[in-house]
């Protein structure tokens, strides 16, 4: 909240005797930060007050310092110069983008079961065809032995049935019957062959079956192992895409917040740019009416200029009342003096001159109020009376004058 206003800024300039060294640039901040004027003020004060060369330029630096922070602009040497801040858009620059990192690993997998797996298969794959051999089966063997000693039970039976019908006498009968009770167990014991070589088969299959159950177990286990690699994946996958979205939401939020901070430098370049083109329109249409210390504020070298209104292209000088340099109050012959009421109407050029840049400014686009400040300019300046700037306040109808 600013301490200061205009006015009480332009009472202590004017009171300092300083309002007249006030550039426009200077005058114009001040109007915007009175605050800021202020401290111009005491600077010029305290460039005034110095007694060496180093004071004289820390109170330059302490002015400048103002008018580059809260103007843009900076005064030149003397303070009375008026240079914008080399402002353009290639100056633009805002650090510290976003960058996207996600820094946790991503999860592996490493089959616990992939070795084991292999094996299996292969013990599978390369397994022997089927082939049975009786004379390798314990099984068949056991029935060789069961039939045989019932065959030779059976041999001895009918030995002995022939014996006791014959009278204990051999006989080719009885032979021929122990020969055929022998061969029929014989007989039997064959018989089983077929049955005991599907059984092998069957034990064959059923191995088989067995070693690929086991398989699948071993394949179950691993697809388990392996939907929680997948689903630690997914949520890797869904921490990295939430990181990223979080950095595209934030580095969507500083190329906003870049292209309003480069808009911003755009409407400054192009304020200040309309300020210095106004502030030279201003200078212009005052060194029309031959005052030339607005472009000499503008560091612009305005010598060639008064030499040509010195050789009579322009105005040059006061009335016949002073021969001075344009700026004496003195009045011509022509003058209406005095009247009664102690109004005093002054036709010096260097009133005339004034009055007429008053009246350009106000058929212009200038507020009233900085024809207001011009024309007290011109009086703290010492080129106009009281009873001049009443007239010209009057004929412009700029409403009463302050603090006069």
């Amino acid at each position: 909240m600013a301490i200061y206003t205009y006015d009480q800024f332009q009472k202590a300039a004017r009171d300092a005797g300083l309002l007249g060294q006030f550039s426009q640039a200077d005058l114009n901040l001040a109007m915007k930060n009175p605050d800021a004027g202020m401290s111009i003020l005491k600077y010029k004060q305290d460039y005034l007050n110095a007694t060496t060369d180093e004071q004289r330029a820390q109170a330059n630096k302490g002015a400048e310092g103002v008018r580059s922070s809260y103007g843009n602009y900076t005064g030149g040497g003397d303070g009375g110069s008026f240079h914008l801040d080399p402002l353009s858009p290639n100056s633009f620059e805002k650090t510290d983008a976003p960058s996207f990192s996600f820094d946790t690993p991503a999860p592996e997998y490493s089959s616990r079961y992939d070795e084991t797996i292999q094996n299996m298969i292969k013990d599978m794959l390369e397994r022997p065809e089927f082939s049975y051999d009786p004379e390798t089966d314990v099984v068949w063997k056991s029935y060789q032995k069961a039939y045989g000693r019932e065959g030779d039970r059976a041999t001895q039976n009918a030995l002995g049935a022939a014996a006791a019908a014959s009278g204990g006498m051999p006989s080719s009968y009885a032979a021929t019957a122990a020969a055929q009770a022998g061969n029929y167990y014989a007989a039997q014991a064959a018989d089983k062959i077929p049955d005991l070589f599907e059984a092998a088969y069957n034990r064959y299959l059923n191995e088989f079956q067995m070693d690929a159950s086991k398989l699948g177990i071993v394949q179950d286990q691993e697809q388990t192992d392996y939907g929680r690699f997948l689903d630690q994946l997914g949520q890797w996958n869904t921490d990295r895409n939430f990181a990223y979205n979080k950095f595209a939401g934030d580095r969507a939020q500083w190329n906003a917040d870049r292209e309003f901070e480069y808009n911003q430098l755009l409407d400054e370049i192009n304020s200040q740019t309309q300020q210095r083109q106004e502030a030279l329109d201003f200078a212009n249409m005052a060194a029309q009416y031959g005052d030339y210390n607005y472009l000499k504020d503008m560091g612009i070298d305005t010598s060639a200029l008064a030499a040509l209104n010195a050789a009579g292209g322009g105005y040059s000088g006061g009335g016949s009342g002073g021969g001075g340099n344009g700026k004496t109050k003195g009045t011509s012959g022509g003058s209406a003096g005095n009247t009664s009421g102690g109004q005093r109407y002054n036709t010096s050029q260097g009133y005339e001159a004034i009055a007429n840049m008053a009246r350009s400014m106000k058929a212009g686009r200038a507020t009233d109020e900085q024809i207001r400040r011009y024309i007290d300019e011109r009086f703290a300046a010492g080129d106009l009376s009281i009873e001049e700037v009443a007239q010209i306040m009057i004929d412009l109808n700029l409403g009463g004058y302050n603090d006069m």
